[in-house]
């Protein structure tokens, strides 16, 4: 039986999925890399990935879904700085959209499937049967993604589509159709460029276009769950959840074209932006109240207050220092009051002697001791706290 795979294109771009490819469920090429990247250690805590069942699995994708016959791997552009007027800066693009990326596809691709069903024709009397996914499971979605013929990936390690750019989400479909595969894409078009690697600001792209996990940006303020090496604090600068720097600087993301009709683009964004003030006030009920919907759940309360207070640190404004100062004092996670304590320590803390002297007084937390007693023995505020 032949199956129109230009009518099931149609159909899925029609329901919001910018792009759509075709592939075979055999093991894909990128597998090495990605072994070789778990040896090296540079999964940092993401210790899930680095599981032998895991692995086992992205080696060989029919493991996930054994009658599995075909992928159909699928994209949806997504708005970004360049493109919208409503932007949090410090906030991932991605992480703005009104709801969780994951529970938008998993609407998109059960209404794909119905889809899917009525264009391909009824054969024989078993149904077939299908298996979605989207950064849900231990696939290699960017490597599966070229070989469906999406694009490539760059040397940031995102998949990048000479119309769209990098700005894409991707979501596959495991069916025991079988569909004839897409060519794969064939060239890598970032030549010579370096922009993404000079960028970045702490350096944690790697030339076998993969990252150093513990130096990125987007791994520390989402994924990591304990304190920021304080190393890497100055280096973060503003970014509170996520990174785009590697793709603000890419010259495909400078010309990528917006999907209007994308998923994505049908959602609202963030209209009235935070700042850093606002973020840092959120209480734990306001934040699950604010971000209920939202990826940025993921970090939690305490590690947005971790992630905001860092870029108060690295803000200059000393007008925030009332409120981190009060976040010092009655914040009951000690990570959070350790990096309010760096904050202090790089805004101004001459202007809260008596706070900190009050703060020394009940802190009981010896790593938050230590990190105040620093702070004053510097600034000269008085002699070490006993």
């Amino acid at each position: 039986m032949t199956i129109d795979k230009e009518s099931i294109k149609a159909e899925v771009q029609n329901l919001g999925f910018s792009l759509a490819g075709f592939t075979a469920v055999d093991p894909l090429p990128g597998f090495e890399i990605f072994e070789n990247w778990i040896r090296a250690g540079r999964y940092a805590g993401m210790n899930y990935l680095a599981r032998a069942d895991t692995i086992a699995k992205r080696s060989n994708p029919r493991k996930l879904m054994p009658e599995a016959r075909s992928v159909i791997v699928l994209a949806a552009a997504y708005p970004t700085s360049q493109n919208s007027k409503h932007n949090t800066p410090g906030i991932a693009a991605y992480a703005q959209l009104g709801q969780d990326y994951h529970q938008v596809f998993r609407d998109a691709c059960s209404k794909a499937i119905d889809v899917i069903r009525h264009v391909v024709p009824a054969a024989g009397k078993e149904p077939a049967t299908f298996k979605t996914f989207s950064d849900t499971a231990p696939i290699l979605e960017k490597e599966m993604a070229v070989r469906a013929g999406l694009g490539w990936i760059g040397k940031n390690g995102c998949l990048i589509n000479p119309h769209y750019g990098s700005w894409l989400l991707l979501a596959e479909i495991f069916t025991s159709l079988e569909i004839e595969p897409d060519e794969p894409f064939q060239r890598q078009h970032c030549g010579n460029c370096q922009r993404c690697l000079e960028a970045c600001p702490t350096s944690c792209i790697l030339p076998d276009r993969t990252l150093d996990a513990a130096r990125c940006i987007s791994y520390l303020t989402i994924e990591h769950r304990t304190d920021i090496p304080e190393a890497l604090h100055s280096p973060i600068g503003q970014q509170v959840y996520g990174c785009d720097i590697c793709q603000q600087v890419c010259p495909w993301n400078r010309k990528a074209q917006e999907d209007p009709g994308s998923l994505f683009s049908r959602l609202p964004q963030c209209t009235t932006p935070l700042t850093l003030a606002e973020a840092l006030e959120i209480d734990e009920k306001a934040f699950q109240d604010m971000f209920r919907d939202s990826p940025i759940m993921r970090a939690g309360w305490e590690g947005w207050l971790r992630n905001c207070l860092v870029a108060a640190g690295n803000s200059k404004e000393k007008t925030l220092l009332p409120i981190i100062v009060s976040i010092l004092a009655g914040h009951p996670s000690p990570m959070v009051r350790r990096h309010a304590a760096w904050a202090v320590s790089h805004l101004d803390p001459a202007s809260n002697r008596s706070m900190l002297h009050d703060i020394m007084q009940t802190e009981k937390d010896e790593s938050v001791q230590q990190i105040i007693n620093t702070i004053m023995e510097i600034s000269g505020l008085n002699r070490k706290a006993k």
